[in-house]
């Protein structure tokens, strides 16, 4: 599981798709009396993984040069193919 901030009281997680649903009751069960407010929105956001060593260059002709500048385990919102998407670095340090 990846969390992301994205505000002051704002985050995203990205968790494995086959323990969407597992994860997001788990977060449920166990959100005790904080002020929360989940939404489990696989419907509306999907996941694609690029790797491998050539995958700096081609998410860069893509996403635009500034993703290249992204930090090991930070992430940023980009447009592909006219797309808004949000790209997070989360592979091995120095690749």
């Amino acid at each position: 599981m990846i969390i992301h901030k994205l505000g002051q009281n704002n985050y995203l997680l990205v968790v494995n798709a086959s323990n969407t649903e597992k994860d997001y009751q788990h977060l449920i069960t166990n959100k005790g009396n904080y002020a929360v407010r989940l939404n489990n929105i696989p419907k509306i956001r999907s996941f694609i993984s690029l790797q491998g060593p050539e995958s700096s260059a081609i998410l860069t002709k893509t996403a635009g040069p500034e993703i290249a500048k992204l930090n090991y385990l930070h992430f940023a919102p980009a447009m592909i193919a006219g797309v808004p998407v949000t790209v997070s670095r989360t592979g091995i340090p120095g690749n």
